[in-house]
């Protein structure tokens, strides 16, 4: 079964030629809402002193923990969870610097966050290849340029912004490994 995020991502698709064409806005809601699925994630459903549901932290002040009073304070969300500090990574073990994300150190945090993106973008252009529309891992799928191509994607996916990752994307259609080598193969 479909969650709503699919039902609505699949409605927001528009078929032209065969091909599934999405825009950069749909592309970076799909990615953001993935990120911040995975970072719910990954505070344990612990319920700890402070009165914010789900978090696990001690309440300070006004029962709420240091990190929830001060988004009060400065009028943020408070639905958004908070992470909780770990010193060694979750994947390896090894010490955290400040260059990590997701209670991970920078080589495990660049893994996931590379996975996570590659997998909103597959799921926001359609989760199958638009060729042979066959329905594979992510790590299959290929984005094949139609138009002008001024950045590689997998490149973008490791380096750059959502935003840079969505407006090259939004020239791309989704292949699998083997439809985007013959694709290739034709053009010469």
């Amino acid at each position: 079964m479909k969650s709503n995020f699919d039902l609505a991502l699949t409605q927001l698709l528009k078929h032209e030629g065969g091909y599934v064409n999405v825009s950069s806005e749909k592309l970076m809601g799909a990615v953001e809402e993935k990120m911040q699925n995975f970072v719910r994630n990954l505070s344990n459903n612990i319920r700890g002193t402070c009165s914010v549901e789900n978090c696990p932290n001690d309440s300070l002040a006004k029962k709420l923990c240091n990190a929830h009073y001060l988004r009060s304070r400065r009028g943020l969300d408070m639905n958004f969870p908070v992470q909780k500090q770990a010193s060694n990574c979750v994947d390896c073990g090894k010490k955290r610097n400040h260059k990590g994300g997701w209670l991970r150190c920078a080589n495990h945090y660049k893994m996931a966050r590379q996975r996570v993106i590659k997998e909103a973008l597959v799921e926001a252009m359609g989760g199958c290849c638009q060729k042979c529309k066959g329905v594979f891992s992510f790590a299959v799928y290929d984005f094949h340029h139609v138009g002008k191509k001024d950045k590689n994607p997998s490149e973008l996916i490791s380096t750059s912004s959502i935003e840079k990752i969505a407006s090259e994307l939004e020239r791309c259609v989704l292949l699998c490994a083997n439809c985007h080598r013959i694709e290739h193969e034709n053009q010469f």
